[in-house]
């Protein structure tokens, strides 16, 4: 897939106040569906807690619950073609996606999709 580099960079670069999420490796299709349903469903979750006078919805709380959905299911981060990564989890993973951030946000928070997950 390769969407976040060089395309998102550069989206990015021109819209900064943007957050931008993408994948940078090729990747399963069961593991971006997986991601999928984790992002939009909490999205989703949060629109209605928003319309019922909650707070707002946040694109980085979506984007964590999509990285714990990925994971939950059994899907490794990484790049499916880097053997390191598929020799040290014992099978190939199945994808790598990150975000980019709005410069106000990274001010204050972690921007690194691999933070979201547990160690090991």
């Amino acid at each position: 897939c390769h969407t976040l580099r060089p395309l998102g960079e550069l989206i990015h670069r021109e819209m900064p106040h943007l957050y931008v999420i993408g994948w940078d490796s090729l990747l399963e299709d069961k593991a971006a569906i997986a991601f999928c349903r984790g992002f939009y469903g909490k999205l989703g979750e949060m629109a209605e807690i928003e319309l019922a006078g909650g707070p707002p919805a946040s694109i980085h709380d979506a984007f964590a619950e999509a990285a714990r959905c990925f994971e939950e299911q059994g899907f490794i981060l990484g790049d499916p073609e880097d053997a390191a990564v598929s020799a040290k989890h014992g099978r190939r993973a199945s994808g790598k996606f990150d975000i980019f951030m709005p410069a106000s946000y990274q001010q204050q928070h972690v921007n690194s999709a691999s933070s979201l997950f547990s160690a090991g």
